[in-house]
């Protein structure tokens, strides 16, 4: 992690064995469901949900870690890194539908709404893995979904036509790098404050992405970079319902090596914010 001016900061999570690590250096995180060989992790106030590496499920977990399937992505690819989003408040300017969760695999997005999976649309251009994925809270983006693809290029797609029409697919940007965890950061995030972070695990480093299409190159560096993660100003935790004994934490993380969610309680974050 770097300290950057105006006093913000940003946390990235890492692959492999530095992931493994970054659990030692952060204050009293525990795993908190067990799930087969976890990738992509999405929570919100009342849902927690988690795809697998070698499978279609996407599971739902509730507040005492009990996991259930919630959907089965169609048949496709086998095993690989496939990423969430829930959708936000601020989405339903773009003609989202928010707390829908969309999900990645490779050039493919599907979109998860009361309980049935559609293919929402088909990127052009994408890997065949890692593809990212990331809802604009700013309006830098005009709140629209951003997905960015392993071979460097950067998407938005909106949902603004009238249905059967497809979603608005738009270039943003060919970075020429790999790419994948990407994140709008907040308008306050000095220089970067409203740009698209992206994480380059390959080389190490952090790019941004304005909404010009402009890309800067390595504005920091973490060696096995995964993806790019915004504490919110306000903190809340997963707690789907009163009947859960308590909140069950404020961040969760996937750790395939593991096969298990880690939770971490809000304290942790109390002064990140931002």
């Amino acid at each position: 992690m770097k300290k950057i001016p105006l006093g913000t900061k940003i946390i990235v999570i890492t692959a492999g064995l530095v992931a493994v690590a970054g659990i030692f250096y952060a204050a009293n995180p525990s795993p908190f469901a067990i799930v087969n060989t976890p990738i992509g992790v999405a929570a919100s106030k009342t849902e927690l949900i988690a795809s697998e590496y070698c499978s279609q499920k996407i599971d739902r977990i509730d507040c005492l870690g009990n996991v259930s399937v919630l959907a089965q992505l169609p048949p496709g690819a086998g095993c690989g890194e496939k990423y969430m989003t829930i959708a936000p408040a601020q989405s339903a300017n773009a003609g989202f539908t928010p707390r829908d969760i969309f999900i990645t695999r490779g050039t493919k997005l599907f979109k998860l709404s009361a309980g049935s999976v559609t293919t929402f649309a088909t990127l052009s251009s994408c890997g065949d893995d890692h593809t990212g994925i990331t809802f604009d809270h700013e309006g830098t983006f005009g709140f629209n979904l951003i997905v960015t693809c392993e071979n460097g290029i950067v998407w938005q797609v909106d949902n603004l036509p009238v249905p059967p029409n497809p979603p608005h697919v738009t270039l943003i940007a060919r970075t020429g790098t790999l790419l994948e965890g990407p994140a709008v950061v907040p308008l306050s995030f000095g220089p970067l404050g409203g740009q698209i972070l992206a994480a380059d695990e390959n080389n190490g480093a952090i790019h941004a992405i304005d909404n010009t299409g402009n890309v800067t190159y390595d504005v920091f560096d973490w060696s096995g970079a995964e993806s790019v993660i915004v504490i919110p100003p306000v903190l809340c935790s997963f707690r789907p319902s009163p009947a859960c004994p308590s909140p069950a934490g404020a961040f969760f993380q996937s750790i395939d090596k593991f096969n298990a969610i880690y939770h971490y309680p809000p304290a942790v974050f109390n002064w990140l914010g931002g």
